[in-house]
C-alpha cells in the first residue's frame, strides 16, 4: 500500500526542482534526468509527513527543497562536509540554505563518519547519500537505523560496492526492519521503514555463519574440548559452556546441546553446569578436577572474568585444570579482515565492512587476543598456555608447530588450558593425538536397530554400540582417526562398496560402552544387500580384517528411490 501511495504521488507531481536549482551547477546536462528522481523524493516525503527530517550529504540542496516543499512545516537538518568528495561541490551548502531560507531548515558543516551519533535526533525521516565508498554508507546507515522511523538510500544502485553494502546492512540488520522498498529510477532509492519497537535484538540473532554450520561448528569445539578434559583425573567438572541464548533455534540444535551436554559426563566426570548468568553467583563446592568455559569470557566484562578466574582457581584440585574456549580471536576481526578485505578488492571480491554477526554485536563485549587471555589467567594460575585454532576448529595445528603471523590473524579461534602444576604443549599433543593402535584390541562391537529397507541412493542410520575392554582409548582424532565405517556387498558376494561413509566417533575411554548413529547411503541399485559395519583407523588398518576381525552384519533391502 505504502509504495503504491509514493508511486502514484511521484506520478501526479508538478514538482521541477530546477526552479531552485543553482545556475551553474557543473552537472545541469544531467537536469532532466533529475527531474523525476526529484519529483519521487518529493512523493516519498509527500506520502510519509515527516516531521522531522535529516539529510546526510546535501549538496545544493536540492533534496532539502523537496523534502521542505512536500511538508512545509517539518524541521530540516542537513549535514554536510563542504568537500568535492563523492559528487559534493564545495561551497554548495550555501546554495542550500538560500533556498530553504523561508523553512524551517538548519545546516551543520561536519563530516558524517566522525560522529558517534546524528544530532537532535530521533528523526522521522533520515535521508543518507549513497554516493559514497559503501563502508560510509554502511556506517551512516547504522547510525540512522538507531535514530530513524524512515530511511531513504540515495543511489542505491549507484556501483555496485554501495549496492552491496547497503544489502549488507538490510542483511545483517533485517531483525531491526519492518520493510524496504527498491525503486530503480535514476540510480535508485531504498526506502527503509524501521521496526516500531527498533529493538536491538530478536528471537532470531544470526550466527555468522549459515544456522545449518553451527551446529556442525559447536559440535566440532566440544568435541576438541572433550580430548582437552582427558588430562584432567575423573572426578568432579565444572561445565560453563552453557547459556547461549540461539543454540536453541538452529537446525541440529537438539543433537548439539547433546554433546555440550554429555561431553563430560560421558567421560565418566560428575557435572555441575553453570549459565552465563550464574557463572559468578553460584556457589561452588568442589575440588574440581577440570572447569571448562567455552564461548563466554568474550560475553563478560573483563572484571567479571577476573572473577571467574578467581573464583575456579580457589575451588580447583591441585590436579585440576581449566579449559579456556573463546571465539573470535580479536585479532581475527582486528587484523586478519583488514587484510581479507584488501586482497578481496584486488580481486573484485565483496567482503562487508563488519564481519561480525548480529549475535557478536550484542554480546561479544571482551573479544580475547592471545595477549589478553594469557595475561588474566596468568594472574591466578601459575601455568598457562594459549594457542591458535582455525574453523572449523583444530586444536592439534598450531600445537604441533608456530604459527606464522599470517596463520595467526586468520586463526578464529584461541584455546587455553590454565593449572597449577607444570604443563607444556607435549602433553597437550599427547591428549589430542590419535596415534596407532596395536591389534588385536578387547572390542566388542554389535548392532542395535537398523532399518528393514531404504529408498536407493538414500541416507540412513543406524544404531551401534561399541563396547571398549582394552586399555586404549580410542577417537576420531588426528594423525591416525578411529572411525565408524563399512563395506557394502550384494547377495553374490561382489562388494558395491569397499570405502563406506565414515562417522566420527566420540572418546570411548577403556571401561566404557558407548552407543551411536552410524551414517550409511544406500547404493543406487535396488535389491537386497549386506552391510558390513566395523571400525577403521585412518592410515593403519581396517577392525574387520585380521587379527581383529571386529564387524557386525546387517541386511537391508534397497527399494527404488522416493
Amino acid at each position: 500500500m505504502l509504495a503504491q501511495e509514493i508511486l502514484e504521488s511521484a506520478a501526479q507531481s508538478a514538482y521541477d526542482f530546477r526552479l531552485t536549482a543553482f545556475p551553474e551547477d557543473p552537472l545541469q546536462y544531467l537536469f532532466a534526468d533529475w527531474v523525476p528522481y526529484y519529483r519521487m523524493k518529493w512523493a516519498i516525503a509527500r506520502v510519509l509527513q515527516p516531521r522531522r527530517i535529516l539529510e546526510v550529504g546535501v549538496r545544493f540542496g536540492y533534496s532539502a527543497a523537496a523534502f521542505l516543499d512536500a511538508c512545509p512545516g517539518a524541521e530540516y537538518l542537513g549535514i554536510d562536509n563542504n568537500s568535492e568528495e563523492f559528487g559534493g561541490y564545495k561551497g554548495a551548502l550555501d546554495w542550500a540554505r538560500r533556498i530553504t531560507r523561508d523553512a524551517k531548515a538548519a545546516y551543520l558543516l561536519a563530516d558524517s563518519q566522525q560522529l558517534a551519533e546524528f544530532p537532535g535526533g530521533p528523526y522521522d525521516l533520515i535521508h543518507v547519500d549513497g554516493q559514497q565508498d559503501g563502508d560510509g554508507s554502511f556506517r551512516d546507515l547504522s547510525k540512522a537505523l538507531r535514530q530513524a522511523r524512515y530511511i531513504l538510500v540515495d543511489g542505491f544502485f549507484w556501483t555496485r560496492k554501495n549496492f552491496l553494502n547497503v544489502s549488507e546492512f538490510v542483511y545483517r540488520y533485517r531483525d531491526r526492519i519492518e520493510s524496504c522498498m527498491a525503486i530503480p529510477g535514476y540510480e535508485g532509492e531504498l526506502l527503509i521503514t524501521v521496526h516500531p519497537e527498533n529493538r536491538e535484538g530478536s528471537p532470531m540473532l544470526d550466527l555468522g555463519r549459515g544456522r545449518g554450520e553451527a551446529g556442525a561448528q559447536l559440535a566440532g569445539v566440544y568435541e576438541a574440548l572433550a580430548h582437552l578434559a582427558e588430562l584432567a583425573p575423573v572426578g568432579q567438572a565444572l561445565d560453563l559452556t552453557g547459556g547461549r541464548p540461539e543454540v536453541g533455534r538452529v537446525p541440529g540444535a537438539e543433537s548439539v546441546q547433546r554433546i555440550a551436554d554429555s561431553y563430560l559426563t560421558g567421560l565418566g566426570y560428575q557435572v555441575l553446569a553453570l549459565n552465563r548468568e550464574s557463572v559468578n553467583t553460584a556457589p561452588l563446592a568442589g575440588p574440581y578436577q577440570v572447569a571448562v568455559a567455552s564461548e563466554l569470557v568474550e560475553c563478560l566484562p573483563s572484571g567479571e572474568v577476573d572473577t571467574l578466574y578467581r573464583r575456579i582457581a580457589g575451588c580447583l584440585a591441585p590436579d585440576g585444570l581449566l579449559i579456556v574456549h573463546t571465539f573470535p580471536n580479536a585479532w581475527f576481526y582486528r587484523y586478519g579482515h583488514p587484510y581479507r578485505r584488501r586482497e578481496a578488492r584486488k580481486l573484485g571480491a565483496y567482503l562487508p565492512l563488519e564481519p561480525r554477526s548480529r549475535y557478536q554485536e550484542l554480546m561479544h563485549i571482551n573479544e580475547q587476543s592471545p595477549r589478553t587471555l594469557r595475561r588474566q589467567l596468568r594472574r591466578h594460575f601459575r601455568h598457562v598456555i594459549v594457542w591458535f585454532a582455525g574453523d572449523p576448529p583444530d586444536p592439534l595445528a598450531n600445537l604441533m608447530r608456530r604459527f606464522s603471523k599470517n596463520e595467526m590473524r586468520n586463526a578464529s579461534h584461541l584455546f587455553a588450558v590454565a593449572c597449577q602444576f607444570p604443563l607444556d604443549a607435549g602433553d597437550l599433543r599427547t591428549c589430542l593425538e590419535m596415534r596407532p593402535l596395536p591389534a588385536p584390541l578387547a572390542l566388542e562391537f554389535r548392532i542395535l536397530s537398523a532399518p528393514a529397507e531404504v529408498p536407493a541412493e538414500s541416507c540412513f542410520r543406524i544404531r551401534v554400540q561399541l563396547a571398549n575392554r582394552s586399555l586404549r582409548r580410542l577417537k576420531s582424532g588426528d594423525p591416525h582417526a578411529v572411525h565408524l565405517a563399512y563395506h557394502c556387498y550384494s547377495e553374490t558376494g561382489e562388494c558395491v562398496v569397499r570405502d563406506g561413509r565414515r562417522t566420527r566417533l566420540p572418546i570411548v575411554k577403556p571401561g566404557i560402552v558407548a552407543e551411536m548413529d552410524m551414517d550409511l547411503q544406500a547404493p543406487a541399485s535396488r535389491g537386497r544387500f549386506r552391510f558390513r559395519l566395523t571400525l577403521v583407523q585412518e592410515g593403519v588398518r581396517w577392525f574387520d580384517a585380521a587379527p581383529q576381525n571386529l564387524f557386525a552384519d546387517q541386511w537391508i533391502r534397497v527399494a527404488g528411490p522416493q
